[in-house]
């Protein structure tokens, strides 16, 4: 379990790298993008103040070769074109307007006056020096980007640790369900609104479990005394049989005994059957439904024959449908034993198959005294049999609870129904032709 918890990605550790890359590849493009046009404004700042030192020193005709600035580095330096004071790398018919000229190792950036000025001026200043100037003041405006990156991905981690305690404190109180016997349902209220279709089918998930250990409780509740009852008739049974004087009197004491331990041997096949039909998936295969039909009255034609009771079997041989042998199996043998059981002697039960589109059904149809109306949903429950017949005392109240498990797991349905005028009780089994599961 902690290696499978382990193993699972952490939607904090997922949303934080996701954000640190997402911020990452902003934060460059915003950077690179303000670098950018920093940087070309400073050169663009740096030509307009070649331009204006050109336009004022215009004024000065008498200069024919002034340097600018007290800084040696970064002095800017104006002259006339038409002077003799003009190095030679500089062409004195240079169009007005910006131009770079490298000479030696140094280039510089030129500014060249209009053909209508007089003097005509150029004005030159060292790229390196104006490149450096441009880089550092590009570098400032980084600064805030780079400041700001810590402090966004500071801000996102805490609120991200402040959202998370929610789903923290969530978890934790499903943990604490494990210390209850009965599961509660969690608090649907100050929850995050992704959370709360979550939480609600959590919710109805408890609730589910809540029902089904309801169930479980009063089922193992009644089983107990289902069992202990049997027994302890038994043991009395046996007592009564050690004190048998002649072996007419212990045969006869032996006829409750022997029906007390038959009791007690298909309580235990019972709560066995409903247990594996409760616990173990089942799969499901394509087989023939009138020999399982017929293997079904096969087992209980004995009892019915003891009764007087007639089977008849209505059913097309070519059906073929995709189900659990066992699980059909107990579901046609409980519906069958019900109705022998507290069907009157001399009467009809007739079993019939039918397929009607993408559904097939089984029906048993007995002439016994039915069910209350009110009663019939309440016979699939564990051990609720039916009353106001001779015959309820016999009964431990499983078969339908069997039946009805068997159903589920391989995908049908039962339905139960007094016959027309109270003439019988009809069991409907129905299952689609494919069923999914």
């Amino acid at each position: 379990m902690l290696n499978a918890k382990s193993s699972m990605p952490s939607i904090r550790k997922r949303l934080t790298v996701l954000l640190l890359i997402s911020i990452l590849l902003a934060s460059s493009f915003a950077s690179m993008t303000v670098f950018y046009f920093a940087y070309q404004e400073a050169q663009e700042f740096q030509d307009d103040t070649l331009r204006q030192i050109g336009l004022l020193n215009a004024q000065n005709t008498g200069v024919l070769h002034k340097k600018v600035g007290t800084d040696h580095e970064y002095a800017l330096e104006v002259w006339q074109l038409n002077s003799h004071a003009l190095p030679i790398w500089l062409n004195s018919k240079l169009t007005p307007g910006f131009h770079e000229i490298q000479n030696g190792e140094t280039r510089y950036r030129l500014w060249v006056s209009d053909l209508q000025a007089q003097p005509r001026l150029v004005v030159a200043q060292p790229t390196a020096e104006r490149d450096e100037l441009a880089l550092n003041s590009a570098l400032r405006t980084l600064f805030p980007m780079l400041l700001l990156l810590p402090i966004t991905l500071g801000v996102f981690i805490w609120g991200l640790n402040r959202e998370l305690r929610s789903v923290e404190k969530l978890s934790n109180q499903i943990d604490q369900q494990l210390s209850h016997q009965v599961p509660e349902a969690l608090p649907e209220l100050d929850i995050p609104q992704e959370l709360s279709h979550f939480i609600s089918a959590i919710n109805r998930l408890l609730a589910r479990l809540h029902q089904a250990f309801i169930q479980q409780k009063r089922f193992t509740a009644d089983a107990a005394h289902e069992l202990r009852t049997p027994l302890a008739a038994l043991s009395l049974q046996v007592q009564n049989l050690e004190h048998a004087k002649t072996v007419p009197e212990m045969h006869e004491r032996l006829v409750p005994l022997k029906a007390g331990v038959n009791r007690s041997i298909r309580l235990t096949e019972q709560l066995l059957d409903i247990n594996r039909m409760q616990s173990v998936a089942l799969i499901k295969r394509p087989l023939p439904l009138a020999p399982l039909l017929r293997d079904c009255i096969g087992l209980y034609f004995p009892a019915a024959d003891e009764k007087s009771i007639e089977l008849s079997l209505e059913v097309d041989e070519a059906l073929s449908v995709e189900t659990h042998l066992e699980a059909l199996s107990l579901i046609v043998c409980n519906a069958l034993d019900n109705a022998i059981k507290y069907s009157a002697s001399n009467t009809h039960i007739s079993i019939t198959a039918t397929q009607d589109g993408p559904c097939w059904e089984i029906k048993i149809e007995d002439q016994g005294p039915g069910i209350n109306e009110q009663q019939l949903q309440n016979v699939f429950e564990a051990f609720t049999r039916a009353t106001e017949t001779e015959v309820s005392g016999t009964g431990l109240g499983l078969g339908m609870a069997i039946a009805k498990s068997a159903a589920e797991q391989t995908g049908g349905k039962i339905f139960l129904m007094n016959a027309p005028s109270n003439s019988g009780l009809i069991f409907l089994y129905q299952q689609t032709i494919n069923p999914k599961g």
